[in-house]
């Protein structure tokens, strides 16, 4: 991974070099013409290499989404819960209050 983030820099750091010897070639030679055939191959190289790190790199996350999305999909759905509504009587408040504890508050389901 620490080559793979680099790869840019290992870039450059070509073209830099190849520019410096293309320079001094020509002030050595007026006549001199530059083969620029090294550059279409390593540029291939260079597309070719990142294109292979880039599916590594990402199918590792891939399978992690698999296995995430997987996960839950085997989490079962839990049917409705009815529970009565409470009408604010203070007779029916204890009615509700020990439903709501057992159906929501204390079910381990949830």
């Amino acid at each position: 991974r620490i080559r793979f983030r680099t790869l840019g820099e290992t870039k450059d750091s070509f073209l830099k070099i190849i520019d410096e010897i293309n320079t001094r070639n020509y002030d050595l030679d007026d006549s001199y013409m530059p083969n620029y055939q090294i550059l279409e191959t390593f540029d291939d190289l260079y597309c070719r290499i990142l294109f292979k790190a880039e599916q590594i790199l990402v199918k590792p996350n891939l399978n992690l989404t698999n296995n995430v999305s997987s996960t839950q999909k085997t989490v079962p759905k839990l049917p409705p819960i009815e529970l009565p509504n409470f009408s604010g009587n203070n007779k029916e408040w204890s009615i509700f209050y020990e439903c709501f504890k057992n159906l929501i508050d204390e079910n381990p389901d949830l």
